[in-house]
C-alpha cells in the first residue's frame, strides 16, 4: 500500500528535484519504518529558507496529479515582508505578471505568474526593527521562489514564508520537523479537492 506523509518542513532543508541534491532534503524526515526500495516524491516545492507543509508520497501517480497545473491544489502561505504593503501593490499581485524562468539547457522561458488571492493580515509599524506587513497568499501553481520574485517586482522584500495549507490539510498542531502519516480519509479529501479544482 502506498504511504502519504505530511511534513512541516523547517528552515535549512530543500525539496529534492530530479537531479538530486547534496544538501539536506525533506526526505531525511521519512521514518525508517517507511523507507524501502520505492522512490519518494514531493508535492509542493519549498526552498531552504522557507518553512511549512510538504506532502511526501511513494505514490508517483498521485503526486503527479496533485502537482498538475490544471488539477493542482490551492496552497496557502503566511508571508512576512519588509515595509507597509499598499492596496496598489496587492492589486498588481492579483493581476499577475510575466516572470522569466531559466531552463536546464540554458534557454529561458516566460511564464505568467498570478496569485489566486492575497490579503493583508496585519501591518506592524516599528521604528526600531522596521515596518513589516504580514500577508496571506494563495496559489494554485507555483514556480520556485515565485512569491519572492513577485513581491520584489512590486517593491516588497520577503522576509519569511511559511506554507500553512495544502488543499484541506493545515499546519496547525504539527511542529517544525514533525511528520504525520495521512489516513484514507485525508487522502480521499486531497484527491477530491484536486479533482474539483
Amino acid at each position: 500500500m502506498p504511504s502519504y506523509l505530511l511534513l512541516n518542513k523547517p528552515k535549512g532543508f530543500v525539496t529534492p528535484t530530479r537531479g538530486g541534491s547534496a544538501r539536506r532534503t525533506v526526505l531525511d524526515f521519512i521514518p525508517f519504518s517507511l523507507r524501502g526500495e520505492q522512490s519518494w516524491h514531493t508535492v509542493g516545492l519549498l526552498d531552504a529558507d522557507s518553512t511549512g507543509l510538504v506532502l511526501l508520497t511513494d505514490d508517483a501517480e498521485f503526486a503527479r496529479q496533485l502537482d498538475h497545473p490544471k488539477l493542482g491544489l490551492l496552497k496557502e502561505y503566511r508571508v512576512l515582508c519588509a515595509g507597509l504593503a499598499s492596496d496598489e501593490q496587492l492589486s498588481r499581485l492579483r493581476e499577475g505578471m510575466y516572470l522569466v524562468n531559466p531552463a536546464a539547457d540554458g534557454s529561458k522561458t516566460t511564464q505568467r505568474a498570478v496569485m489566486d488571492a492575497v490579503r493583508i493580515v496585519k501591518k506592524h509599524v516599528d521604528r526600531a526593527r522596521g515596518d513589516r506587513t504580514q500577508l496571506s497568499v494563495t496559489l494554485r501553481e507555483g514556480e520556485p521562489r515565485e512569491i519572492r520574485r513577485m513581491l520584489a517586482r512590486v517593491g516588497l522584500k520577503l522576509r519569511e514564508l511559511e506554507r500553512v495549507a495544502i488543499g484541506p490539510l493545515r499546519v496547525a498542531g504539527l511542529k517544525p520537523g514533525a511528520t504525520k502519516l495521512l489516513g484514507k480519509k485525508d487522502v480521499e479529501k486531497l484527491r477530491a479537492t484536486a479533482l474539483s479544482g
